[in-house]
């Protein structure tokens, strides 16, 4: 959350203890897992397992965390393992960080030659093809591969890990 004033002054309000460094008394900066953007505007959600919404303190922060985006006008929810499978989870972490393709990688023509190749084809056969036909280093095409998922410009089959055109 970037306004610390505004979470601390926050959870003063509601009486708990803001989070700070043990040593040097320093506020801790609260984060968001994601911001997600939609059509009805921004969205924050927090990952939490269901065992973690037992602790005490967490749900102290997790408090903070809704009073604040709830003062800004953002929808905030928390999400767990009973709102979304594991293995789903795990993918939408795996192609997180391929949300900042380098410039090199986002060539028409690399782009396109990776889009036309998913016909329910495995993923990593595709992410090797694209490798040695363009001769880019190794994991760069599972890299672009991660940025189209992202974009919603493939899909990927859970089932059968196979990736196909949107």
């Amino acid at each position: 959350m970037i306004n610390v004033e505004l979470a601390m002054d926050i959870a003063k309000k509601a009486g708990i203890k803001y989070p700070c460094d043990r040593k040097s008394g320093f506020p801790y900066v609260l984060t968001c897992d994601f911001m997600i953007t939609t059509t009805d505007g921004l969205k924050a959600r927090t990952i939490k397992s269901s065992q973690e919404l037992t602790n005490k303190r967490t749900l102290e922060k997790l408090e903070i965390e809704r009073r604040y985006w709830e003062t800004i006008g953002i929808d905030w929810a928390i999400v767990t393992e009973n709102e979304i499978s594991v293995k789903k989870a795990k993918f939408i972490e795996w192609i997180y960080d391929a949300n900042q393709l380098p410039a090199h990688l986002k060539e028409e023509r690399i782009i396109n030659s990776v889009i036309e190749n998913c016909d329910n084809t495995s993923i990593h056969k595709v992410a090797l093809e694209t490798d040695k036909r363009f001769g880019l280093v190794a994991g760069s095409g599972m890299r672009i591969i991660k940025y189209l998922l992202l974009n919603k410009l493939v899909n990927y089959d859970y089932e059968n890990y196979c990736i196909g055109i949107n």
